[in-house]
């Protein structure tokens, strides 16, 4: 039903998906949905990350059989985003297009990461099952082609690691080294993952990664927050022989530049983006506190949880990928993106223990996760009208195709 009300109304279509998401062709939608959010978007928001990118790519020059070679001698940090600029740019200057292949991959990662759910609930779904659904996709949105390289790796490096420590399926130790290739800053995430296995060989003790994850955060309510920015993709001529440090030393002198620049127009900040920003960090503060307290009364609890040895073990994952999280937030200014990954593995490992645990106390606590998300919820609400046409939202899909057909190239502004 979702795939025939897709043709009158992708969006009605892409509700009625998320419904039974496990359903066969529902996939599907879900997918489309995505791929032709990215053909929507307008590039009339000149401050957004799609924008920036789009008018690159208008720009591009560097041919597909060259993306790897620039990787390897480390003039390049990842190579999804050049990889797919190269492949299109023979055939078309048009950045909806662009961003039309950006939505499919995103959708893909995404869909698979969400289907988990309904796996591990997979009988008597009822409304707190789908306020943790709705919760996981904030995590996994279409939103995320904004941020294209980094939002994708981490959909897969996220579902990948899930695979692994829940599902126990051999493929994604090894799998999820292919992630930084989508964002160099993903090597973070994939140095905990494999951390913590190396940890696990003679530390299993829970108490211990919930205190240490109890003294970080502790200690990150006295540090000072983001020492350095980070900003990564752009290639510099850096002449070290070594490809990893080029790498690394492209990633730290392109942070240091985008520092410098945020400090020169912190000064001349609208109305509008100062007031953004306070809204930002009161939400993001109670979004921490909020997923400490959490933590803190389900770990007071757990003795009276019923849940798999499976579920246990990564439940003090989270604990331990959240600590270091934080400690990435704290000296990487993009470093708060891996706590986002964070509270993915966690909103994950609570629908699976959910259903044998929802006394009213748990369904309370259910509830309460939506006050934590709100900035997440608002974000969400906001930007997906201001980044698409109106179109979209309101329009069969063939009339946004013709709308966006022959749409010209950008540049920088």
């Amino acid at each position: 039903m979702p795939l025939f009300v897709f043709l009158f109304n992708p969006f009605l279509a892409f509700l009625g998906a998320m419904k039974r998401l496990d359903a066969k062709f529902n996939g599907l939608v879900f997918v489309m949905f995505y791929a032709l959010f990215g053909y929507a978007i307008s590039f009339t928001l000149t401050t957004a990350d799609s924008y920036r990118i789009g008018a690159r790519f208008c720009q591009q020059r560097t041919l597909f059989d060259e993306v790897w070679t620039l990787y390897m001698e480390g003039s390049l940090t990842d190579v999804y985003l050049f990889f797919v600029f190269g492949f299109l740019r023979p055939f078309t200057h048009n950045p909806k297009v662009l961003f039309l292949v950006f939505g499919t991959v995103l959708g893909l990662f995404a869909c698979l990461s969400i289907k988990q759910l309904y796996k591990v609930w997979p009988n008597r779904r009822n409304r707190y099952f789908y306020i943790l659904v709705f919760v996981f996709f904030l995590f996994n949105s279409f939103l995320g082609m904004n941020g294209t390289r980094f939002n994708t790796g981490a959909m897969l490096f996220g579902f990948l690691v899930i695979q692994y420590l829940y599902f126990h399926k051999r493929y994604a130790l090894f799998a999820v080294l292919l992630s930084p290739l989508f964002h160099f800053g993903l090597f973070v995430g994939v140095i905990i993952f494999y951390g913590y296995l190396f940890l696990q060989r003679w530390k299993h003790n829970f108490t211990f990664y919930f205190k240490l994850y109890v003294f970080i955060m502790a200690f990150s309510f006295i540090s000072p927050q983001s020492l350095i920015g980070d900003n990564i993709g752009n290639t510099t001529d850096i002449t070290d022989n070594n490809a990893i440090n080029r790498k690394v030393e492209l990633y730290v002198n392109n942070s240091k530049n985008l520092e410098k620049e945020q400090e020169k127009t912190n000064g001349n900040q609208s109305l509008y983006r100062k007031s953004n920003d306070a809204f930002t960090k009161l939400f993001g503060f109670v979004n921490s506190v909020g997923t400490f307290i959490l933590f803190y009364l389900l770990y007071k609890k757990r003795k009276a949880l019923v849940i798999t040895e499976s579920q246990q073990q990564f439940w003090q994952f989270i604990f331990f990928f959240y600590s270091l999280a934080i400690i990435a937030s704290l000296t990487v200014g993009s470093g708060g993106r891996f706590i986002g990954i964070a509270q993915l593995f966690f909103y994950f490992w609570y629908t699976a223990v959910s259903p044998n645990n929802l006394s009213t106390y748990w369904k309370k606590q259910t509830k309460w996760i939506i006050l934590i998300n709100f900035y997440s919820i608002s974000f969400l609400i906001f930007n997906s009208i201001r980044l698409v046409t109106p179109l979209f939202w309101i329009a069969p899909p063939f009339i946004t195709i013709i709308d966006g057909w022959g749409f010209g190239p950008i540049d920088f502004i």
